[in-house]
């Protein structure tokens, strides 16, 4: 026993002295609300469980807002989220031992500092009981967020020391149950409050009396729109209104100063018109200021006002360059019209006003405010002729501008000179005048007439033949003496042989430039330089060309100073079928195709001929052609009677390409060996190639090509 407890007191001497190597539950931080615009601080050791707390440091995990100042997490200016916003604080103590906190910042919105409706600040309050109403919103509450406005109100007689008459109230409005005195005066204040915010109201004041009251009506009269005409309500010096509208005061007996307000600019003033029972105390009603003691009875005052008129002169100058209209008398705002119209023989030139121009428009529209005095300004109307030319001659009148203050006739003439002629008189007009002597009316304000001198135009046209041999270029129209540079490109395998006129060459360059002295029609000839050789009856025949084995159809260009030698063998034998593949056969490799030159399609009989530029087109070697025909059977000892069968099996023999031959053998035979197996006829085979269409016995042959032919039996089929 002694033992155990002296081991338990060794662990807690050794718990006490290692400084609590581990934080239990260090932080753990509820939800929190701060006041939008306020900053918030929060002690975060009061949410931490450890030992030695002072020395627990913090900081901000990620993009949270905030920051730590010491042991304290402090938001300067919180901002409204509806969602909230989250924070995340890690705590690590003096063993480094870390732990997180997540916790959401609720920013409230406080209500608006409460507004006096009534009774007005410093208002005589007379009637029992009093009902004081005022004005706040919270923004939470409007929106249903989890918000709530609720109202204290404080009344009483001490300032200093008011009364709370109202606690947690919804309402913007509450009786004074209270007896009040007559001619005391009353303070009261109203503290808005929601979940997490107070808003106190400035501290408002008013008279309470028994007596009735007096009211003081003050009406407005003008013209028209409202142009700051107002009335100023002074009760016993203190102002109580200016307003531009008819409104009432209540007061008890007081003096009472009217003033008239208005902008001299615009507006003056008439005189006052009072009630009867007032009327013996104004002296003047034409002054802008009265002064009436009310006593007993209301007071009705009406300020009438008149908008100033102003003058607005129009004139013309010169006289009688037009008319001008608008003039007269206007109130102050009125929209003006002026029109100047000039007359005949006169342009309008703008409006004048104090030696500016103030607008060019004939007819002028503004706003009136001030006397105005404008001028219509006319100028005489000048007619100018402007005379020009293009190219090369002389006009009368001479290139220039003739300006006169009257209409008139001109007579115009134009020379061509040196190799130019005349095209005609082109008027700004838009008309044209052919004639080289012509009179116009010069009856605009400016005519242009433009004398228009050009060279010859003649016209060069280009084409080529045969169209597809190339293109041509240069074509078109051009002026005397100008230079015309026209070419001919040639496509692939054609070659220019020159430019013709009339059938004349006129150039053998495919640029050709001369000077345009009269209409010429220019044909780019072209010729094929293609020479194309081909075999008949078939083609892929081999030659020689220059030496060099080529297969038919072979074709080149030749050009100037460029020719070939070609050869056609006197006789080829060829081997065109590959016998290794034939399947069936024991035929060996030996030619099979024998071609015998014969002659040129242009009959020329020479095996050997040389082709230049001269001898372009197409050239046909033409051969006697034979095929070999080889037969056989497979087995290859099936024994075909030769009075049974049109060929002998196997045979070998050569014909004419285009021959028609018809092959027969019996269906039913046998295997010439001991013992005569019977075999029966299956299909051919032709050049390695099973015949499917045709099993009968009977093939008919035409010789395109070297024949291989094997007759196929079936030992499985014999009966």
């Amino acid at each position: 026993m002694k033992k155990t407890i002296l081991y338990v007191l060794i662990v807690v001497i050794l718990f006490m002295f290692s400084g609590c190597p581990v934080i239990f539950n260090p932080i753990e931080i509820p939800d929190q609300i701060a006041n939008e615009g306020e900053q918030f601080k929060l002690d975060l050791t009061d949410y931490t469980n450890a030992v030695n707390i002072n020395e627990v440091k913090y900081k901000i995990v990620g993009d949270s807002v905030g920051r730590i100042s010491g042991q304290e997490f402090i938001w300067d200016n919180p901002t409204f989220d509806k969602n909230g916003t989250k924070v995340t604080i890690k705590a690590e103590n003096d063993r480094g031992v870390e732990k997180e906190s997540d916790f959401k910042i609720t920013v409230n919105r406080k209500p608006t500092q409460p507004e006096n409706i009534s009774p007005n600040n410093y208002d005589y309050v007379v009637g029992n009981p009093i009902v004081l109403k005022w004005e706040s919103t919270d923004e939470d509450v409007e929106n249903d967020f989890d918000d709530y406005l609720k109202f204290d109100v404080y009344f009483g007689n001490d300032q200093d020391n008011l009364d709370n008459i109202a606690e947690d109230i919804e309402a913007t409005s509450t009786k004074v149950e209270e007896e009040l005195v007559d001619g005391a005066n009353y303070y009261w204040q109203v503290v808005a409050k929601d979940r997490n915010s107070e808003v106190e109201s400035d501290i408002w004041e008013f008279e309470y009396g028994t007596s009735s009251l007096i009211q003081v009506n003050a009406i407005v009269d003008r013209e028209g729109d409202n142009y700051g005409e107002k009335i100023k309500v002074q009760i016993n010096g203190e102002t109580k209104a200016e307003t531009e509208n008819a409104t009432s005061i209540y007061t008890k007996p007081s003096t009472v100063t009217l003033t008239a307000i208005f902008n001299a600019n615009k507006s003056s003033f008439s005189n006052w018109d009072v009630n009867s029972d007032y009327e013996s105390q104004i002296n003047d009603t034409s002054d802008t200021e009265i002064e009436i003691y009310v006593n007993e009875r209301d007071l009705y005052a009406t300020a009438t006002f008149q908008l100033n008129r102003y003058n607005i002169t129009v004139g013309a100058s010169p006289a009688e360059g037009g008319e001008v209209t608008g003039g007269r008398t206007y109130k102050y705002g009125d929209k003006v019209i002026v029109t100047a119209t000039p007359n005949e023989g006169y342009n309008f030139i703008g409006w004048i006003e104090d030696e500016d121009i103030v607008s060019t428009n004939a007819t002028y529209t503004f706003t009136v405010d001030s006397d105005r005095n404008l001028t219509a300004e006319f100028e005489e109307k000048t007619y100018t002729l402007n005379v020009a030319k293009e190219g090369n001659g002389i006009t009368y009148p001479e290139e220039g501008s003739y300006t006169k203050k009257a209409t008139w006739t001109e007579t115009l003439i134009a020379t061509p000179t040196g190799d130019y002629e005349f095209r005609g008189w082109k008027l700004s007009t838009g008309e044209t005048i052919e004639a080289t002597t012509t009179e116009i009316d010069v009856n605009d304000e400016t005519i242009t007439a433009t004398a228009l001198f050009k060279r010859p135009e003649f016209e060069i046209t280009v084409s080529a033949t045969p169209t597809e041999g190339g293109t041509v270029t240069g074509g078109g129209t051009y002026e005397l003496n100008s230079n015309v540079t026209v070419i001919a490109t040639p496509n692939e395998h054609w070659g220019f042989n020159g430019w013709f006129e009339d059938s004349s060459i006129v150039s053998t360059n495919t640029s050709y430039t001369f000077n345009a002295t009269e209409d010429r029609d220019l044909v780019a000839q072209f010729k094929s330089t293609l020479l194309t050789i081909d075999s008949t009856p078939l083609s892929g025949i081999p030659i020689l060309v220059n030496g060099e084995e080529k297969p038919t159809p072979y074709s080149t260009s030749l050009n100037p100073g460029q020719s070939i030698e070609v050869t056609a063998s006197p006789t080829l034998m060829l081997n065109l079928i590959n016998e290794e593949d034939i399947p069936y056969s024991d035929f060996g490799a030996q030619n099979d195709a024998s071609f015998t030159f014969v002659k040129w399609s242009d009959d020329n009989s020479s095996g050997t001929r040389t082709f230049d530029e001269n001898n372009n087109g197409k050239y046909i070697i033409e051969y006697d052609v034979e095929f070999l025909l080889k037969t056989n059977t497979w087995p290859s000892l099936t024994y075909i009677d030769r009075d049974s069968a049109d060929v002998n099996f196997p045979k070998c023999g050569w014909y004419k390409y285009g021959t028609s031959i018809a092959l027969r053998v019996p269906k039913d035979t046998y295997i010439d060996n001991e013992e005569k197996t019977p075999v029966a006829f299956n299909n051919w085979e032709i050049n390695g190639i099973k015949e499917t269409d045709n099993r009968t016995t009977k093939l008919d042959v035409v010789f395109n090509e070297p024949k291989f032919i094997v007759a196929v039996y079936n030992p499985c089929a014999a009966e």
